[in-house]
């Protein structure tokens, strides 16, 4: 007889920005079905608030009470500034050192052979990456652009069409 093996749980994470660019960072996650996102964190909006569903469960100085309450596994910074980006980075790891980011890639991403994308990095819809290219940690590429062969970007940085 054949077993089945029980698909894993979804690990719960935490999404860094709640405004346009955290709505497509959320539908990316959803559209992947790897994570569970439990709500955003951001330092403009009130705790409380709604965005697509989800809470704003506070800044991410509220993060070490989140991670314990909601067992979150990591998170992604969802912030399109790219020294912004940074800065929260920074931020959050002098709070949690050992925090967990998490990447995001929407399906109908096209992603080439021997493709290297780093961790907390955003592929928005209709991106194409091409053979050998690396994608540095926490990069975003928008929706429909593209890095050729062997193309190479640096961490926090980003790709517009």
């Amino acid at each position: 007889m054949k077993y089945l093996k029980a698909p894993d749980p979804m690990k719960n994470i935490i999404i860094f920005g709640a405004s346009g660019h955290g709505s497509v960072v959320l539908d990316i996650l959803e559209s992947e079905g790897l994570y569970q996102p439990v709500g955003f964190l951001d330092s403009y909006k009130p705790k409380g608030t709604k965005k697509n569903g989800y809470e704003v469960l506070g800044t991410s100085y509220d993060l070490p009470y989140l991670i314990e309450t909601f067992n979150i596994h990591g998170g992604i910074v969802a912030i399109g500034d790219n020294w912004i980006r940074r800065t929260i980075v920074r931020r959050i790891l002098s709070i949690v050192p050992s925090f967990r980011f998490v990447s995001a890639v929407h399906p109908s991403a096209s992603i080439g052979k021997d493709v290297r994308i780093g961790k907390g990095s955003v592929i928005m819809p209709g991106v194409i990456v091409n053979a050998n290219s690396r994608v540095g940690q926490h990069c975003i590429l928008n929706t429909l652009s593209s890095l050729g062969h062997d193309g190479l970007m640096d961490d926090f940085s980003s790709l517009a069409p």
